[in-house]
């Protein structure tokens, strides 16, 4: 199918900070927050691929290859990334499973969960054009 994106790749992340930056502005009372992730057995990585999300006031930043300034980071190797995506198992799950590790100021993120789910919500449209392997 044309126009799909591969799960993780450099255009995929760019396409994420796009959709991200489409939130618009931020409710007042919402702290910035900065969420890393590491995504191991990456099929086109090698070993594993680290970015981190930073959502603050009306914009988001995706950096690659770094976790520098994250709040949180989860650890994830690439299918149960591939599930939390699509939809097929929530974080929960996953997490109850052994398939996620956090670290880091957990409560923050949890304090953030209206974020994180309006963002979650903004990526939507790039899921429905998104490939996986």
């Amino acid at each position: 199918m044309a126009g799909l994106l591969e799960f993780l790749s450099p255009e995929w992340l760019q396409a994420l900070e796009g959709a991200l930056n489409e939130l618009g502005a931020q409710p007042d009372d919402t702290e910035p927050i900065a969420v890393g992730q590491i995504v191991t057995d990456v099929p086109f990585a090698e070993g594993e691929l680290r970015y981190t999300v930073l959502l603050a006031d009306d914009t988001a930043r995706v950096a690659v290859g770094s976790l520098e300034g994250a709040d949180v980071v989860l650890v994830t190797g690439y299918a149960d990334a591939v599930a939390l995506a699509t939809g097929e198992r929530t974080a929960g799950s996953v997490l109850a499973a052994g398939g996620m590790k956090l670290s880091g100021d957990v409560a923050r993120l949890v304090g953030a969960v209206t974020l994180v789910e309006r963002a979650a919500g903004a990526t939507r449209s790039l899921l429905a054009r998104t490939r996986y392997r």
